[in-house]
């Protein structure tokens, strides 16, 4: 069945929702959200899992064909009110620096918040980089990256926790679009991840790898796959992973034709991880 925002949330309104069954059931929830001004609807997964750290692999503020992100944070406590902290890192291949500030918000019980780039002062302009959420107690929560630029809205679910490996089921590498890049997010504190990402055709068979990529501690870089050997006209699938088990945050972002700079505006998924 489908729900339509009711009576709980007005028009106009920033919400949240939390979906349960009674007798408890396992459920599949999918998000439908419709563009505003002609965009093009964009949709996620509902969170099944929480937890008190989560991870933005892609954050942007005026970045391209003015794109920019909003990390949201919904408080998933019925009872416990928390602050959230916002932590922005660089870009491995932008001259930006590591360490770019950090954002604070109260939550009360079940409140959402989005960090609007945008909005946060602290933050440079242009700027291209990650960003990792915690709590300031047990209190537990959810993270959505939401993004706006050029006429395109789309968004992903925030990572709760990483994995030293990930799989893309689809990458493109057509002459005449649609190209893939894999951004990948280091979620470890103090060491560099050597990141490889391997490929493979339509019908499985290793096709060839791409790397060694370093990234450094909580900071990311973007792969984009005509820019490293993969031939053109490529269609298939591939592994993203790091040399010794640092834990990685995988986003794909599908690119149109360009109409000027920062264009990965096709489709964005996260890369599915054991």
């Amino acid at each position: 069945g489908s729900f339509e925002p009711g009576s709980g949330c007005y028009s106009g309104n920033y919400c949240a929702a939390v979906i349960s069954t009674s007798p408890t059931q396992s459920l599949a929830v999918v998000v439908y959200e419709y563009g505003s001004g002609g965009a093009a609807p964009s949709t996620y997964n509902a969170f099944s899992g929480r937890s008190n750290i989560g991870y933005a692999p892609l954050v942007k503020k005026n970045w391209g064909d003015s794109q920019n992100t909003g990390v949201t944070v919904m408080n998933t406590s019925d009872s416990q009110g928390t602050t959230v902290s916002v932590t922005f890192y660089g870009d491995d291949d932008t001259s930006q620096g590591s360490y770019q500030g950090t954002e604070t918000y109260w939550l009360p019980p079940r409140a959402v918040h989005s960090f609007w780039t945008p909005s946060l002062s602290g933050l440079p302009s242009p700027f291209l980089g990650s960003a990792r959420v915690t709590t300031d107690s047990a209190v537990t929560g959810v993270v959505l990256v939401g993004e706006q630029g050029a006429g395109v809205y789309k968004a992903t679910n925030g990572f709760l926790d990483g994995a030293g490996a990930a799989y893309i089921s689809e990458l493109f590498n057509y002459a005449n679009y649609p190209k893939s890049g894999i951004t990948v997010q280091n979620q470890e504190g103090s060491q560099t991840a050597r990141v490889w990402v391997d490929y493979y055709n339509l019908d499985g068979s290793f096709r060839q790898s791409i790397g060694p990529k370093d990234i450094s501690p909580r900071e990311e870089r973007t792969i984009h796959s005509w820019n490293n050997g993969l031939p053109t006209e490529f269609h298939g699938s591939g592994k993203v992973r790091s040399e010794g088990g640092q834990r990685l945050g995988v986003l794909v972002n599908e690119a149109r034709a360009p109409s000027g700079v920062g264009y990965d505006g096709q489709a964005s998924f996260n890369g599915s991880q054991p």
